[in-house]
């Protein structure tokens, strides 16, 4: 069986064992024999298990997903396991702002967006102290904090402990660096995380959602290598479907990197959209989206549609799956049999915010078991370096 120590639970367990061998001392002075074995066995627990298992505790990782309309947060633990924590609806702020982005984005132009960043990786920035004091200068970080803020408050009173980062993830893309980027980096900031970047959340679910292929990283192998057959590249379509619009992605993945082939968004197809000639618009788009052939600079993808995600609070929407079902054809209903098989696993109002969670989790795991060298002035593997500072006297 698996336990999974936090610091919280470390500590509880050190008291404990603190209060066991005092039980043991006072019954020796009162003559009660105890036998030295029990007293040697709770010292030897104590200095030598507790402390691994204090220094070996990983913080839970963190994600939120930031809607249009809501904003949801989740935690993801090192033994696999995920709890979603809350799901806020936005004030007018905060849902202004959020409509305001979209509406200055050119979906018209074909962007990619690498999706998986290899654990360790990260930018400069990412190491960067935050500054707990600093406050927002513009009203649209002072939107985005209160949310943020709510998002904070309800996973720390859930897990018991501060919060020190976390990821978001969006149902639009964004370009790093970019004024949106920014302003996400001075909100996290302003409360004293560490801003781990904004993601979309339908290139970021391929974790949690096990699309990631598998690939053979040693492009020099030497002659006893055992090669391994790289697995092949699919397409899969991602929507993110909601009250206030819908974003829909045909998403191509390799080697566990995804690339955005082609990209819908619109903000009056939402669930909420009710006006003549809607269903038929939304129908249209999705065709357009999923015409064969999928090419984009005389680079032809796979033409089938190997998997479909759907996100959003209203993924399960009636008319949304009669549209699918009339665009995929007979693809459909095994597409759906493997979306709702996912969906029983990962809610998806919550898939997108437990997807990074489950990356800031799996980096604060990585930076855990290394140390920065400054002889060459990268992170080392903890063991590696701690046998090369060995001194005889320890």
């Amino acid at each position: 069986m698996h336990i999974d120590f936090t610091p919280r639970k470390a500590l509880v367990l050190l008291a404990l064992l603190l209060f066991t061998v005092m039980l043991v001392c006072k019954n020796s002075r009162r003559g009660i024999k105890t036998g030295r074995p029990t007293l040697c066995s709770g010292l030897f627990v104590l200095f030598f298990i507790c402390p691994r298992v204090i220094s070996s505790a990983v913080d839970p990782g963190a994600g939120f997903n930031l809607a249009l309309d809501y904003g949801t947060a989740s935690v993801w633990y090192a033994n696999g396991t995920a709890v979603d924590i809350v799901k806020i609806e936005g004030g007018p702020a905060y849902k202004h702002f959020m409509h305001s982005v979209t509406a200055e984005f050119r979906l018209d132009v074909p962007d990619k967006e690498w999706g998986r960043q290899r654990l360790g990786f990260m930018s400069f920035q990412d190491y960067l102290p935050t500054w707990a004091t600093a406050k927002p200068v513009d009203p649209n970080a002072d939107a985005i904090t209160w949310m943020i803020r709510g998002l904070k408050a309800a996973t720390e009173a859930y897990v018991e402990e501060s919060m020190t980062a976390v990821r978001i993830s969006i149902p639009f893309t964004i370009s790093r660096g970019s004024s949106f980027d920014g302003t996400m980096r001075t909100a996290v900031e302003s409360l004293g995380l560490n801003y781990m970047g904004t993601r979309l959340g339908s290139t970021a679910i391929t974790s949690i959602y096990d699309l990631e292929g598998e690939c053979d990283l040693n492009i020099y192998p030497t002659p006893d290598h055992k090669t391994t057959v790289d697995d092949p590249e699919r397409v899969y379509l991602a929507i993110d479907y909601s009250r206030a619009g819908i974003s829909a992605f045909l998403v191509s993945e390799e080697c566990s990197v995804t690339e955005i082939v082609r990209k819908f968004y619109n903000t009056s197809l939402g669930a909420d959209a009710n006006f003549a000639g809607m269903r038929n618009q939304l129908s249209r788009s999705l065709e357009d989206l999923t015409r064969r052939p999928f090419d984009d600079l005389g680079y032809t993808y796979p033409s089938e549609i190997s998997e479909l995600v759907l996100l959003g609070e209203f993924a399960d929407n009636a008319m949304l799956h009669e549209i699918l079902e009339e665009v995929l054809g007979r693809d459909y209903t095994a597409l759906k049999a493997a979306s709702d098989k996912r969906a029983d696993v990962h809610l998806p109002v919550f898939a997108g915010s437990r997807a990074v969670a489950m990356q800031v989790q799996a980096h604060q795991e990585y930076i855990s078991t290394r140390v920065w060298d400054e002889q060459y002035r990268d992170w080392m593997d903890k063991s590696i370096w701690e046998k090369k500072h060995k001194r005889w006297w320890s």
